[in-house]
Protein backbone atom coordinates (compact mmCIF):
# COMPACT_ATOMS: atom_id res chain seq x y z
CA UNK A 1 0.00 0.00 0.00
CA UNK A 2 1.44 3.66 -0.89
CA UNK A 3 2.46 5.50 1.83
CA UNK A 4 0.62 8.62 0.94
CA UNK A 5 -3.11 8.83 0.29
CA UNK A 6 -2.11 10.49 -3.42
CA UNK A 7 -3.54 6.95 -5.16
CA UNK A 8 -6.58 6.80 -3.23
CA UNK A 9 -7.68 10.53 -4.18
CA UNK A 10 -6.60 9.55 -8.00
CA UNK A 11 -9.19 6.86 -7.69
CA UNK A 12 -11.72 9.01 -6.37
CA UNK A 13 -11.29 11.66 -9.25
CA UNK A 14 -11.10 8.55 -11.56
CA UNK A 15 -14.74 7.19 -10.46
CA UNK A 16 -15.95 10.34 -10.72
CA UNK A 17 -15.02 10.52 -13.66
CA UNK A 18 -16.69 6.83 -14.76
CA UNK A 19 -20.20 8.05 -12.99
CA UNK A 20 -19.59 5.43 -10.46
CA UNK A 21 -20.41 7.05 -7.26
CA UNK A 22 -20.28 4.08 -4.90
CA UNK A 23 -16.91 3.32 -5.95
CA UNK A 24 -15.92 6.81 -5.18
CA UNK A 25 -17.43 6.89 -1.84
CA UNK A 26 -15.63 3.83 -1.15
CA UNK A 27 -12.09 5.58 -1.63
CA UNK A 28 -13.25 8.61 0.01
CA UNK A 29 -14.01 5.90 3.05
CA UNK A 30 -10.81 4.90 3.36
CA UNK A 31 -9.12 8.09 3.27
CA UNK A 32 -11.62 8.86 6.44
CA UNK A 33 -11.11 5.40 8.16
CA UNK A 34 -7.78 5.61 7.98
CA UNK A 35 -7.44 9.28 9.60
CA UNK A 36 -5.62 10.82 6.46
CA UNK A 37 -8.87 12.87 4.84
CA UNK A 38 -8.44 16.44 4.46
CA UNK A 39 -11.05 18.77 4.82
CA UNK A 40 -12.34 18.41 1.42
CA UNK A 41 -12.33 14.70 1.73
CA UNK A 42 -14.29 14.69 4.71
CA UNK A 43 -16.97 17.17 3.49
CA UNK A 44 -17.21 15.03 -0.40
CA UNK A 45 -18.03 11.60 2.50
CA UNK A 46 -19.98 13.63 4.75
CA UNK A 47 -22.25 14.57 1.86
CA UNK A 48 -22.78 11.06 0.52
CA UNK A 49 -22.47 9.15 4.27
CA UNK A 50 -25.66 11.46 4.96
CA UNK A 51 -27.35 10.38 1.49
CA UNK A 52 -29.69 7.17 1.29
CA UNK A 53 -28.51 4.59 -0.64
CA UNK A 54 -30.51 3.33 -3.55
CA UNK A 55 -33.75 1.21 -2.27
CA UNK A 56 -33.03 -2.06 -4.45
CA UNK A 57 -29.94 -3.41 -5.29
CA UNK A 58 -28.71 -5.37 -8.27
CA UNK A 59 -28.28 -9.05 -8.53
CA UNK A 60 -25.11 -10.45 -7.47
CA UNK A 61 -23.50 -13.11 -9.47
CA UNK A 62 -22.47 -16.38 -7.96
CA UNK A 63 -19.14 -16.50 -10.07
CA UNK A 64 -15.71 -16.98 -9.43
CA UNK A 65 -15.25 -13.69 -8.63
CA UNK A 66 -17.25 -13.81 -5.21
CA UNK A 67 -14.57 -16.60 -3.89
CA UNK A 68 -12.35 -16.28 -1.70
CA UNK A 69 -8.92 -18.34 -3.30
CA UNK A 70 -9.37 -21.85 -1.94
CA UNK A 71 -12.79 -21.25 -1.21
CA UNK A 72 -13.42 -24.62 -3.28
CA UNK A 73 -12.97 -28.21 -3.56
CA UNK A 74 -14.00 -31.77 -1.77
CA UNK A 75 -14.05 -30.23 1.73
CA UNK A 76 -15.56 -27.35 1.48
CA UNK A 77 -18.50 -29.58 -0.55
CA UNK A 78 -18.73 -31.42 2.46
CA UNK A 79 -18.79 -28.51 4.93
CA UNK A 80 -21.86 -27.28 2.81
CA UNK A 81 -23.20 -30.32 2.89
CA UNK A 82 -23.79 -30.93 6.52
CA UNK A 83 -24.51 -27.56 7.28
CA UNK A 84 -28.67 -27.81 7.62
CA UNK A 85 -27.55 -30.63 9.72
CA UNK A 86 -25.63 -28.47 11.85
CA UNK A 87 -28.47 -26.07 12.02
CA UNK A 88 -30.21 -28.76 13.79
CA UNK A 89 -27.43 -29.37 15.99
CA UNK A 90 -26.24 -25.77 16.52
CA UNK A 91 -29.18 -23.88 16.76
CA UNK A 92 -29.03 -20.46 18.16
CA UNK A 93 -29.25 -20.22 21.77
CA UNK A 94 -32.15 -17.20 22.11
CA UNK A 95 -33.58 -17.79 25.09
CA UNK A 96 -35.69 -14.88 24.78
CA UNK A 97 -32.93 -12.89 23.28
CA UNK A 98 -35.42 -11.42 20.42
CA UNK A 99 -38.91 -11.29 19.62
CA UNK A 100 -40.40 -12.16 15.90
CA UNK A 101 -40.80 -9.39 13.91
CA UNK A 102 -43.87 -9.33 11.76
CA UNK A 103 -45.41 -6.51 9.76
CA UNK A 104 -43.30 -3.91 7.47
CA UNK A 105 -40.68 -1.75 8.34
CA UNK A 106 -37.48 -0.26 7.28
CA UNK A 107 -35.33 -2.75 8.71
CA UNK A 108 -37.32 -5.23 6.59
CA UNK A 109 -37.16 -3.33 3.22
CA UNK A 110 -32.94 -3.02 4.10
CA UNK A 111 -32.96 -6.93 4.38
CA UNK A 112 -35.48 -7.71 1.84
CA UNK A 113 -33.20 -5.70 -1.06
CA UNK A 114 -30.11 -7.35 -0.01
CA UNK A 115 -31.99 -10.99 0.05
CA UNK A 116 -33.11 -9.97 -3.24
CA UNK A 117 -29.67 -8.93 -4.42
CA UNK A 118 -27.97 -12.66 -3.26
CA UNK A 119 -31.00 -14.76 -4.55
CA UNK A 120 -32.11 -16.01 -1.50
CA UNK A 121 -35.36 -15.89 0.78
CA UNK A 122 -35.51 -13.35 3.08
CA UNK A 123 -34.93 -14.25 6.45
CA UNK A 124 -37.15 -13.56 9.23
CA UNK A 125 -36.29 -10.66 11.51
CA UNK A 126 -35.89 -10.75 15.37
CA UNK A 127 -35.83 -7.71 17.37
CA UNK A 128 -33.61 -7.71 20.52
CA UNK A 129 -33.86 -4.81 22.96
CA UNK A 130 -31.20 -6.03 25.58
CA UNK A 131 -28.76 -6.04 23.32
CA UNK A 132 -29.14 -2.84 21.35
CA UNK A 133 -26.09 -2.83 18.81
CA UNK A 134 -26.42 -6.68 17.60
CA UNK A 135 -26.88 -7.85 14.29
CA UNK A 136 -26.30 -11.79 13.60
CA UNK A 137 -27.47 -14.47 11.80
CA UNK A 138 -29.78 -16.98 13.40
CA UNK A 139 -29.86 -20.51 13.21
CA UNK A 140 -33.25 -22.13 13.59
CA UNK A 141 -35.86 -23.82 11.91
CA UNK A 142 -36.09 -21.04 9.12
CA UNK A 143 -32.88 -18.80 9.03
CA UNK A 144 -33.34 -15.61 10.73
CA UNK A 145 -31.24 -12.13 11.33
CA UNK A 146 -31.36 -10.94 15.25
CA UNK A 147 -31.42 -6.91 14.95
CA UNK A 148 -30.66 -4.81 18.04
CA UNK A 149 -33.44 -1.91 18.86
CA UNK A 150 -30.88 1.09 18.61
CA UNK A 151 -29.28 -0.32 15.23
CA UNK A 152 -31.08 1.94 12.94
CA UNK A 153 -29.92 4.68 15.67
CA UNK A 154 -26.10 4.18 15.92
CA UNK A 155 -25.65 3.08 12.41
CA UNK A 156 -25.64 4.85 9.23
CA UNK A 157 -27.85 3.67 6.74
CA UNK A 158 -24.78 2.31 4.43
CA UNK A 159 -23.16 1.00 7.65
CA UNK A 160 -26.64 -0.82 8.10
CA UNK A 161 -26.46 -2.53 4.92
CA UNK A 162 -22.88 -3.69 5.27
CA UNK A 163 -23.84 -5.10 8.83
CA UNK A 164 -27.12 -7.40 7.56
CA UNK A 165 -25.53 -7.99 4.21
CA UNK A 166 -22.38 -10.07 6.47
CA UNK A 167 -25.41 -11.54 8.07
CA UNK A 168 -27.06 -12.79 5.11
CA UNK A 169 -23.75 -14.00 3.52
CA UNK A 170 -23.66 -16.45 6.49
CA UNK A 171 -27.21 -17.89 6.05
CA UNK A 172 -27.11 -17.93 2.23
CA UNK A 173 -23.50 -19.69 2.24
CA UNK A 174 -24.49 -22.37 5.23
CA UNK A 175 -22.35 -20.83 7.94
CA UNK A 176 -24.81 -19.31 10.50
CA UNK A 177 -24.75 -22.20 12.53
CA UNK A 178 -21.30 -21.28 13.66
CA UNK A 179 -20.95 -17.83 12.75
CA UNK A 180 -20.72 -16.72 16.53
CA UNK A 181 -18.10 -19.56 17.16
CA UNK A 182 -14.74 -17.84 18.52
CA UNK A 183 -11.68 -17.90 16.06
CA UNK A 184 -9.35 -21.25 16.89
CA UNK A 185 -6.48 -20.89 18.92
CA UNK A 186 -3.18 -19.52 16.97
CA UNK A 187 -5.60 -18.27 14.05
CA UNK A 188 -5.79 -14.94 12.57
CA UNK A 189 -2.99 -12.55 14.48
CA UNK A 190 -0.52 -15.40 14.82
CA UNK A 191 -1.13 -15.50 18.88
CA UNK A 192 -2.79 -18.67 20.77
CA UNK A 193 -5.74 -17.66 23.09
CA UNK A 194 -7.60 -19.29 25.40
CA UNK A 195 -10.40 -21.75 23.91
CA UNK A 196 -14.10 -20.12 23.29
CA UNK A 197 -16.30 -20.75 26.47
CA UNK A 198 -19.78 -22.69 25.87
CA UNK A 199 -23.03 -20.92 27.82
CA UNK A 200 -22.94 -23.52 30.36
CA UNK A 201 -19.22 -22.52 31.53
CA UNK A 202 -17.44 -25.64 29.75
CA UNK A 203 -15.31 -25.48 26.73
CA UNK A 204 -15.57 -25.23 22.48
CA UNK A 205 -14.67 -28.41 22.58
CA UNK A 206 -16.65 -30.14 25.21
CA UNK A 207 -19.97 -28.67 24.28
CA UNK A 208 -19.79 -27.80 20.27
CA UNK A 209 -17.63 -31.11 19.01
CA UNK A 210 -19.87 -33.58 19.30
CA UNK A 211 -22.30 -31.93 16.91
CA UNK A 212 -20.25 -30.39 14.65
CA UNK A 213 -18.63 -34.12 14.05
CA UNK A 214 -22.12 -36.25 13.56
CA UNK A 215 -23.29 -33.16 11.65
CA UNK A 216 -20.10 -33.33 9.01
CA UNK A 217 -20.74 -37.54 9.69
CA UNK A 218 -24.39 -37.46 8.68
CA UNK A 219 -23.85 -35.69 5.27
CA UNK A 220 -21.12 -37.24 4.37
CA UNK A 221 -23.36 -40.88 4.75
CA UNK A 222 -26.20 -39.07 2.25
CA UNK A 223 -23.68 -37.96 -0.46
Amino acid sequence: MSPTPDPLRALVKMFDAQARPDASFCATAVLVGAGVASAEDRAVYDVTAGRPPAADLPRIADDAAMHAPGDEGLARELLAAAMPELAKALPTEMGGRGALVKGDNPVRRVVGAIARALGMPEPQLYLARAEPGVVAPVAAEAPGVLVGAEVPKRWSLRQQRFLHARALAHIRRGTHPVAGFPPAPGGPGGRAGPPGRAPGGGSFRASRAGPCARGVRGAAFRR
